[in-house]
């Protein structure tokens, strides 16, 4: 994606997830939600995505806020938020050097960064 698009992404993924058009499946993986009557709401957090996408290409070194936010073109108070999120969720963790956070799981990180590769998905379809 062209770098000057990058601020806009995450407005854009929330907005598909509200509208229910895209649903997150995890390891920053978004599918298209076939249309159906509303169920129940799509809770999901693109910023989060995101950052924990990113997270998983800095496992030696981790990654500061400031560093996030300048490399995603994302407003620095909303990476704080997100990196705050996903420390308690535990999916993250700071490293040895305070302030900087990577993925709590090596395996987890080598997992997102082959993305859909072998993943198998379906239509889900109420007949």
């Amino acid at each position: 994606m062209p770098s000057e698009y990058l601020g806009a992404f995450h407005i854009v993924l929330d907005g598909m997830i509200k509208a229910g058009e895209i649903a997150s499946m995890g390891h920053s993986v978004y599918a298209q939600v076939p249309w159906m009557p509303v169920t129940q709401p799509v809770r999901a957090d693109a910023i989060q995505d995101i950052i924990f996408g990113a997270l998983s290409h800095t496992i030696k070194v981790g990654a500061t806020a400031m560093e996030l936010a300048d490399d995603l073109i994302l407003p620095k108070d909303d990476v704080c938020r997100a990196l705050e999120a996903l420390e308690l969720s535990g999916l993250i963790r700071e490293t040895r050097q305070k302030h900087r956070y990577r993925l709590a799981s090596p395996r987890m990180a080598q997992k997102i960064r082959q993305g859909a590769s072998g993943r198998i998905f379906a239509d889900v379809r109420h007949g």
